[in-house]
C-alpha cells in the first residue's frame, strides 16, 4: 500500500465540530494534484464508536484518504482507506489479515524501527521530531536521520513539525509528517504542507 506525504490527525472533537473540521481539511486539500497522498487520521476517543461510524461515513473525501487511529474493526466499518496503530497495538499481521488497507505504526525509538522491521507495517510516524508540550524530549534531526536510515519502510515526522521547520524535517530523511497543532487552528495549513511535500518529491 501507499505511505501518505501528509498525515493530518484530527483533535479530539465531538461530533459536530470533527465534522466541520474534516470538511475543512477536505475543501483545502482535495484540488490537489497530490491529493491521494494525503490522509486525514480520526483521533476522536471521545466519540462512541457508533458516533464515529455515522460521522465518517457521511464524509465527501475525494480522493483525500481516510484514516482511522487504533481500532482496525471501526476502519472497516468506516471503509477507510488505511488504520494507524499505537506502538503497543494490535501486530501488524493479525490487523493485515483483517483489513486490506494501508496500515501505519507509531514508533518512537531504535527498538522500534526494528520491530517494524519484520512486521513491515506500510508506513511508520517516528516522535518526537521536537518541542512538544507534555511530550518526551525530541528526537532532534541528527537522531531521528540516524533512526531514518536503519529501515527501508516510509518514516513520517510527528511532533512539533510545521511549515517554519518543514525543510529541516525532510532534510533529516522524511518521506513525510503527521501534524496536528499545525493545522488545528487553521485547515488551509494543510494545502501548503502538501504542496511542499509535492514539490519535494518531484524534484527527488
Amino acid at each position: 500500500m501507499t505511505a501518505p506525504w501528509l498525515l493530518v490527525v484530527s483533535p479530539d472533537l465531538a461530533r459536530d465540530p470533527l465534522v466541520e473540521f474534516a470538511r475543512a481539511v477536505f475543501s483545502a486539500l482535495r484540488e490537489h494534484p497530490d491529493a491521494d497522498r494525503a490522509a486525514l487520521l480520526v483521533r476522536c476517543p471521545s466519540l462512541t464508536p457508533r458516533d464515529l461510524i455515522a460521522t465518517c461515513r457521511a464524509l465527501d473525501r475525494g480522493r483525500v484518504k481516510l484514516f482511522m487511529s487504533g481500532r482496525v474493526d471501526l476502519a472497516s466499518a468506516i471503509h477507510a482507506d488505511g488504520v494507524h496503530l499505537k506502538e503497543r497495538s494490535v501486530l501488524t499481521p493479525d490487523a493485515r489479515a483483517h483489513f486490506s488497507g494501508t496500515i501505519g505504526r507509531s514508533r518512537h525509538d531504535r527498538a522500534g524501527i526494528a520491530r517494524s522491521a519484520s512486521a513491515q507495517p506500510d508506513y511508520i510516524t517516528l516522535s518526537p521530531f521536537d518541542q512538544v508540550p507534555g511530550k518526551n524530549a525530541p528526537l532532534g534531526a541528527a537522531a531521528f536521520r540516524a533512526l531514518v536510515a536503519e529501515t527501508t519502510i516510509p518514516v513520517l515526522a510527528l511532533g512539533g513539525v510545521g511549515l517554519d521547520n518543514l525543510a529541516l524535517v525532510l532534510d533529516a530523511g522524511a518521506d513525510g509528517v503527521a501534524v496536528s497543532r499545525a493545522v488545528a487552528s487553521d485547515p488551509c495549513v494543510a494545502s501548503q504542507l502538501l504542496e511542499r511535500l509535492s514539490l519535494h518529491h518531484h524534484a527527488s
